[in-house]
């Protein structure tokens, strides 16, 4: 320890003071995990990640969160994962799914006629489009849901781009419907969020989201907390959910929600 001493010094002496930019992530796509990663950079030119979850409600530690995704950008989470609650004898038991942070209402998934996902192997989705060029992936996830009514649904993602850097997401659910159903499209988020007319707003300390509903443009958003205080130890912000609602006939339906990024 002490030889290296005299080394350790000089780089500490020769250093200028700056700290090199993190390398940016390549796209990716791990087909036995059924997860797929967009990479790109903001307007402001900060790393900017997508994370898309496909796979099946039966993994360890499993949530029900086939179809879920995560938004980060310039080092802070936008849509989130509501990742692990404290664990306690009643999580790993029969109640596990009432937590939120287990259940498909923790995340980013719609609720078909009321009924969130289902836990088990059989409930899954699949990727059926990764374009890592173009930054699309698409995913088919009716199968998550034990909803006889749903006959297919299937998600798309696509970031959209100015140049070279990213300033929006596109999310593109296209449902087809045995009879007409009750639908819920949620967006979740520790950050601060509010509504101002059609638009939901979520405010990062460094990247402001603008949530606005193409398909529907008049649709209102509502919000709601998925908890009166933070289920894990250590953390300070607590989940919320936006969310719109409609009530389509049978048949297909098409519901398009636009992310756009700016500088905070």
């Amino acid at each position: 320890a002490a030889i290296r001493l005299p080394m350790a010094l000089r780089e500490l002496y020769w250093w200028n003071g700056h700290c090199a930019e993190p390398p940016v992530q390549p796209s990716a796509y791990l087909p036995d995990g059924g997860v797929a990663r967009l990479s790109a950079m903001t307007p402001s030119g900060a790393p900017l990640v997508l994370i898309v979850k496909a796979g099946h409600n039966a993994e360890n530690h499993n949530h029900n969160d086939v179809g879920s995704f995560i938004l980060h950008a310039a080092g802070e989470t936008l849509l989130c994962d509501p990742g692990p609650p404290d664990y306690t004898r009643e999580y790993f038991g029969s109640a596990r799914y009432d937590n939120v942070y287990a259940n498909s209402r923790g995340h980013s998934v719609p609720v078909i006629g009321g009924r969130l996902q289902s836990p088990g192997p059989e409930y899954r989705g699949e990727f059926v489009e990764t374009d890592l060029e173009a930054s699309r992936l698409v995913i088919e996830f009716a199968r998550a849901y034990d909803a006889p009514e749903l006959k297919s649904l299937r998600r798309s993602w696509e970031l959209r781009q100015s140049g070279q850097r990213v300033n929006a997401l596109t999310i593109t659910d296209l449902f087809d419907l045995a009879e007409p159903a009750h639908i819920e499209e949620p967006l979740v988020s520790r950050l601060p969020m509010h509504c101002q007319g059609n638009e939901l707003i979520i405010e990062g300390e460094r990247t402001r989201v603008v949530a606005t509903c193409g398909s529907s443009p008049d649709a209102v958003w509502e919000i709601e907390p998925l908890e009166e205080s933070p289920l894990r130890t250590g953390q300070e912000r607590m989940l919320h959910r936006a969310r719109l609602a409609f009530s389509p006939p049978a048949g297909r339906t098409v519901v398009e929600i636009l992310l756009q990024l700016s500088p905070a």
